[in-house]
């Protein structure tokens, strides 16, 4: 289910049996990798349902802005805002959320240095 999230579009995937993803008990921030330059919800999709039936979760995956045609900030800035729309989502209710990558660097580093920085 495509949904927008403060601005970025995202994909909710959740367990079968289940009739949104509200109902499920932990919700995941899945951050495809590809190094803010390749990937999108699309060529996760598979891995993201994988994800939801092993561990139980509503996962949401993001589509946020790459590189070189935007800058690596814009792109962590849609992570974080994506991450601020599920907590404020759950922040009321029993549910868990946890973020998860499938890219080895730090998504959510700080980008010290120049901000206008491409990667």
């Amino acid at each position: 289910k495509e949904v927008m999230a403060d601005g970025v579009r995202a994909v909710w995937i959740w367990p079968s049996g289940l009739e949104s993803p509200e109902e499920a008990a932990m919700h995941l921030l899945y951050v495809h990798g590809g190094a803010f330059c390749l990937g999108s919800p699309e060529t996760h999709k598979q891995l993201s349902a994988h994800l939801s039936r092993c561990a139980e979760a509503a996962v949401l995956l993001p589509a946020y802005r790459r590189c070189p045609e935007n800058m690596l900030t814009d792109a962590q800035g849609d992570v974080l805002a994506a991450y601020s729309w599920l907590v404020r989502r759950l922040v009321e209710s029993t549910n868990s959320a946890a973020g998860t990558s499938d890219s080895p660097d730090s998504t959510l580093r700080d980008n010290r240095g120049d901000s206008r920085q491409h990667l």
